[in-house]
């Protein structure tokens, strides 16, 4: 599985040219204050894994369940997103009420799709 190390700070700088506006701005919110012993910092390395085709993600996504049946913020721009098949970037990113699953582009690092599952109802 192939991986790479993206610096936070690349990814809220791609968040303003990113589509699907309203998840985004939840991302860079949690992203700005979360995942990090100092949340400030912006040269903290996140851990991304290539995803061969996006269809395959799309896949899981589909068969999924969500804790309490809830559909996390962001779910169906991401199911439609990734039909288009073809490589991505992909960011988990855990805490301890939440976790962000997010698509990164394959050339641009930048966000294209993201979804926040909340663990707790």
């Amino acid at each position: 599985m192939e991986q790479r190390h993206i610096e936070k700070g690349h990814i809220l700088d791609g968040i303003p040219e990113s589509p699907g506006a309203e998840t985004l701005e939840l991302l860079r919110s949690d992203l700005e204050n979360t995942f990090s012993a100092y949340p400030n910092s912006r040269s903290v390395e996140l851990p991304a894994v290539l995803i061969a085709n996006l269809k395959s993600r799309r896949a899981e996504l589909l068969a999924s369940t969500f804790p309490y049946g809830k559909t996390p913020f962001g779910y169906e721009q991401m199911v439609q997103f990734c039909a288009a098949g073809g490589p991505a970037w992909g960011l988990h990113l855990p805490d301890i009420d939440f976790y962000w699953s997010v698509v990164l582009d394959i050339d641009t690092i930048i966000p294209m799709a993201a979804m926040r599952v909340d663990k707790f109802a």
